[in-house]
Parts: structure tokens; C-alpha cells; sequence
């Protein structure tokens, strides 16, 4: 569930549930815990008063959007693996947000935990 995925400082835009696409902001969550079988409460540290929030239930083709801005992801390896980026000529690549253990092996040439395979420039990557 969303609550095993997230948690206390996470951030989650919540969109205009009108026209107006401005309206739409980012929050910091406060709290995330279940609330009944298959819903999420989330709580974030702003009023949303408001804000005029439309429910899934009140207009199903209308509701609110809500997704988080960032994702906390690991890879673990078995010590000899690795994340490759393959094959993207010229574009740069962002990894943010992700933890790798047990990836590469320390001290060795060429057994690194990331490898930008047949990348060209990779200028701007962070």
C-alpha cells in the first residue's frame, strides 16, 4: 500500500481540481497510515480547507489528483550486480532518490554499481 511506500516528509502535489491549473501545489506529508481496507489518509502540513477537493465518490471522472513527488527506491544485488543505463545517446540521466547495496565490488576496476553502456556524452547527468 501507499503507506508502506511513503511516509513523514514525503512530498505530494495535490492538482486543481478546477481549471485554473495554477491552483495546483506541493505539500509536505505530516502522516500517512491506512484508513480502511484499500484507502490511505494522508495528512500534509497546510489548511486545505479551502480548497475545493472532489472525492473519487462525489465525481469519479472529476476527483482531485494526488501523486507524490518523489519516490524512496532501493536495488539490492547479490555484490556483483549492477544498474545499467544502455543505449541512450546524448540524453542525460537523473537517479535520484535511489540506494544501492550490495552493487558493484569495492576496489576492483570495472565492477562499478552504475554503468552508462554505449551512452556517448552523458553531460548533465547527476
Amino acid at each position: 500500500s501507499l503507506a508502506d511506500c511513503y511516509g513523514t516528509g514525503a512530498t505530494v502535489h495535490i492538482a486543481s481540481s478546477t481549471f485554473i491549473e495554477v491552483e495546483g501545489k506541493d505539500y509536505t506529508v505530516t502522516d500517512i497510515s491506512l484508513s480502511g481496507t484499500d484507502d490511505v489518509l494522508i495528512t500534509v502540513a497546510a489548511d486545505l480547507s479551502t480548497i475545493p477537493l472532489i472525492t473519487e465518490a462525489q465525481s469519479a471522472d472529476f476527483a482531485t489528483e494526488v501523486m507524490f513527488m518523489d519516490r524512496n527506491v532501493q536495488i539490492t544485488g547479490s555484490g556483483s550486480s549492477y544498474f545499467q543505463v544502455l543505449h541512450t545517446p546524448n540524453v542525460p540521466q537523473i537517479l535520484n532518490g535511489v540506494q544501492f547495496h550490495h552493487m558493484g565490488h569495492a576496489y576492483q576496476d570495472d565492477r562499478y554499481p552504475i554503468q552508462f553502456k554505449y551512452c556517448g556524452s552523458v553531460a548533465g547527468s547527476d
